[in-house]
């Protein structure tokens, strides 16, 4: 077994710990918050009215913003790295 294969198979009471979190959370809040029950990734949308985030402005970037939406960081790290690196 791979260690990506480990990561993925619940251990000793996580097939129960996981199927009471299923029961009790709104699959259609699931499905709007980018849940992908298949590979058990949650990829949260940019525009998600509650848990989106602020995307990187440089075409291509695509990376989140850290910081409030009034900070003055208006690019990301990884497009920042590369302008100074010119």
């Amino acid at each position: 077994m791979t260690a990506a294969a480990a990561l993925r198979e619940p251990g000793p009471d996580g097939g129960a710990v996981a199927a009471r979190l299923a029961a009790l959370t709104d699959p259609v809040f699931l499905a709007e918050a980018g849940w992908d029950p298949g590979t058990r990734v949650l990829s949260l949308p940019s525009a998600h009215p509650l848990l989106g985030w602020r995307a990187c402005p440089s075409p291509g970037c695509g990376n989140l913003l850290y910081g409030s939406s009034g900070s003055s960081r208006a690019w990301s790290p990884g497009v920042i790295q590369r302008w100074i690196a010119r």
